[in-house]
Formats: structure tokens, sequence, C-alpha cells
């Protein structure tokens, strides 16, 4: 073999050091643009999705806890299904808080995150994020079907209220007429004539 046609070994080895630091450099690049674009995610969802604790709200903490809230006990009470990465939800949070605050007090108002409550989340009634439960004071459950909003919300509530309220008898007042104690006429009974 001629020399001429034979590539330095100084140019190879400098090939190798280039290619390696090309493969190192990507690598790194993508393990950071990774970490910090799953970094940023994780903080904005922090920032918009986590649930703002309310005093109007009760937050359910495990599943057994989610699983209590739709039982009868005597009271009337509302529950959002939500997941924290869903933005319809995030964007129904303030509503919802509102509507808890505005409501009547007697009616109970809960969130159950899907992370918390899987086995809530596979009833048949769950189509989708965010779904608003109403639990009557029977126990019976009924899907809200209606708005978003603080007032669709307010008006679910007290449509619950309304049907959780038995029919009051109707009460009719009848005033005797009363005569003074002189011109009472008092029937005495007829004596049979003796023949």
């Amino acid at each position: 073999m001629s020399e001429s046609n034979m590539v330095p070994l100084w140019i190879c080895i400098v090939l190798v050091v280039i290619i390696l630091a090309m493969a190192a450099f990507y690598y790194y690049s993508q393990y950071y643009v990774k970490n910090v674009l799953q970094r940023d995610m994780m903080k904005d969802l922090e920032d918009r999705g986590s649930v703002t604790p309310s005093p109007y709200v009760k937050d359910a903490t495990s599943d057994a806890e989610a699983q209590s809230f739709i039982t009868g006990d005597g009271t009337v009470k509302i529950i959002l299904l939500h997941a924290q990465w869903c933005g319809h939800c995030r964007n129904m949070m303030n509503s919802f808080v509102s509507a808890a605050a505005s409501s009547d007090k007697s009616i109970t108002w809960h969130r159950v995150d899907a992370n918390v409550s899987p086995s809530l989340v596979r009833r048949d009634d769950v189509k989708g994020f965010p779904t608003v439960f109403g639990v009557m004071a029977s126990g019976q459950l009924k899907l809200h079907v209606g708005g978003r909003d603080e007032a669709s919300l307010t008006a679910f509530a007290k449509s619950l209220v309304v049907a959780a309220k038995p029919a009051e008898p109707e009460v009719v007042m009848v005033e005797e007429n009363k005569l003074p104690e002189e011109e009472k006429v008092v029937d005495e009974p007829e004596q049979k004539e003796e023949e």
C-alpha cells in the first residue's frame, strides 16, 4: 500500500473525538430538555391545577372518604369529580367554590380528584371530566348536565334541595262563630209525651 492512500491517524482520532462530542452533546441536550420541560409542566400543573383549599368545599383525601360522599346521610351534597391535568376542570374550580360560598349552608360541597378515588371514576355515569353529581338527602344520585358556571351550579343545588323537601300539608284555618254565653241556644232533647 502506498502512503498516499492512507488517512493520517491524527485525522481519524480528531473525527472520533468530534463524533463522540456531538453524541454527548445530543444526549445531554435531550436529557436536559426533557427534565426542563417536565419540571416546567409539573410547575404549571401545581400553579394552575392544584386545588386551592376552601372553607366552603371539602376535598377527599382517600378513596373511602370519596365513597362516603356519595352515600345518603340526610344532607344534600354536590360532588365535583375532576382531574389535575384537565383544563376544563381547572377553569371550573373558581365557579365551583363561588357557588359553594353563595349557596344554602344546608348543602355540602365536595371535590374528588380522580387520582384519589379511582373507584368513583369507574362508575357508569362518569363519561369525562369534570363530572358533577348531586346526592339527595335520600342517597339518590343525580348527574348535573348543565353549564359549568356559578349560576348553573347554584341552580342545580337548589333543585336538589327543593326535590328533597317533603310536600307541606295544606293547613286550613276554620274559625267558629262564637256567640256570647247568653245567646247560645241549647237544644234540649224532646221528651215524648205520654199518652
